[in-house]
């Protein structure tokens, strides 16, 4: 988001956007199917791969090693590929290619990841998915079909301020939801957090 000044320049005044619930339209361009066989590196194998599909229900995260709200979720992160380890398949996306391998893998250690990260060096599936900010997530049926987008929960509430914990766990309830074979109430929140890496 940009502000104009006075003097007629534009000047970076906030790189993170509130969450407000949103509404399904949101997601209905968006299918696993855009995204699953385009090559993406990862820095723990030294190649590129691809996202695939597992089967499983897929939740892709675009995610920074350098933006603390990032950092912030990798433990929630965790916590919900351990819980539902034999349904959920959790793929954290790096995006741009300013990121070395050492830095992903250091990444990785210092937070003890727990599941699949890759490095999108062009942008290419950030791009197919319109993606706005770090942390924000993609949440894929079983069928591919994204029926959910956007902020992990409601921890974050502006700038650099967050709850003492999350009331509202738009995640993990889509998740729960897919599972039991129900229809996920809130298919889109606007993430907030830090914009996307734009090299």
């Amino acid at each position: 988001m940009f502000c104009a000044l006075k003097n007629g320049l534009a000047a970076l005044c906030c790189c993170c956007f509130l969450a407000i619930p949103g509404v399904a339209q949101e997601n209905e361009l968006l299918d696993l199917a855009a995204v699953k066989d385009i090559p993406i590196w990862s820095s723990e194998h030294n190649k590129e791969l691809s996202i695939g599909s597992s089967g499983k229900i897929e939740a892709l995260v675009l995610i920074s090693p350098e933006c603390p709200m990032s950092i912030n979720y990798t433990l929630t992160l965790n916590q919900l590929q351990e819980q539902y380890a034999s349904e959920l398949r959790i793929t954290g996306i790096i995006v741009g290619s300013t990121y070395s391998d050492k830095t992903v893998l250091q990444f990785a250690r210092s937070y003890n990841i727990g599941y699949t990260l890759l490095t999108d060096k062009k942008r290419e599936v950030a791009l197919k998915l319109k993606g706005e900010v770090t942390p924000e997530v993609y949440l894929f049926n079983q069928e591919g079909q994204c029926v959910y987008r956007g902020a992990i929960d409601n921890w974050l509430t502006k700038l650099g301020k967050k709850k003492q914990k999350p009331d509202q766990l738009y995640l993990a309830d889509a998740v729960r939801q897919v599972i039991h074979g129900e229809p996920v109430t809130i298919s889109y929140v606007k993430a907030q957090g830090c914009v996307l890496n734009e090299y």
